[in-house]
């Protein structure tokens, strides 16, 4: 992926890739897990604010996915939505598409935005009486959220990842000044 990476950047100025975790992949250790990277065309990249190439100031960003109905469908029916909910996952229908599998797949949008959440840190300190004092400080951080949609329905809701940085990485081949 980082070569194809490296080859979008050069011919198409910029390459995207979107980084999750699977919390459940078998490593034969102790600790489950993996990163995966998913390589992202920059033709499926809108940023909140097109005049800034830094990715971590951008409002919100919108990446935006053609996948096969059955497979969108599939995903509703694991996270517990409703048969009317799913019957509603439909293919794209567009009269310009040339006869191929586009009458198969739809459109899943995925959108990131920080969103500010009041977080709460608990320590214990010692009064001059030598009693123990439990002090709250409330503080406040920007944290990414994520939703999941399609035309007509929501696979994920809002949901804070608890990150305070977008899971997407830049391959920039020559930043052009105002514009990401």
């Amino acid at each position: 992926a980082s070569r194809i990476a490296i080859r979008n950047s050069a011919v198409d100025g910029a390459s995207y890739m979107l980084q999750t975790f699977d919390p459940e992949y078998e490593t034969g250790q102790p600790l489950k897990g993996r990163i995966e990277n998913m390589l992202i065309d920059n033709t499926n990249m809108y940023f909140g604010n097109p005049y800034s190439n830094d990715i971590q100031k951008q409002p919100y960003i919108i990446i935006a996915l053609r996948q096969y109905v059955k497979q969108v469908k599939l995903e509703a029916e694991e996270r517990g939505l409703s048969e009317d909910l799913i019957d509603e996952i439909r293919p794209d229908t567009d009269s310009n598409q040339v006869n191929d599998d586009s009458n198969c797949l739809c459109t899943v949008l995925l959108k990131f935005y920080k969103d500010k959440q009041v977080v709460e840190e608990k320590r214990i300190e010692v009064d001059e009486a030598g009693n123990e004092v439990e002090i709250i400080d409330k503080k406040v951080v920007k944290t990414v959220w994520f939703t999941k949609t399609t035309e007509n329905v929501t696979l994920v809701e809002p949901t804070d990842l608890g990150y305070t940085r977008y899971p997407i990485a830049c391959f920039g081949w020559d930043p052009m000044k105002n514009s990401y």
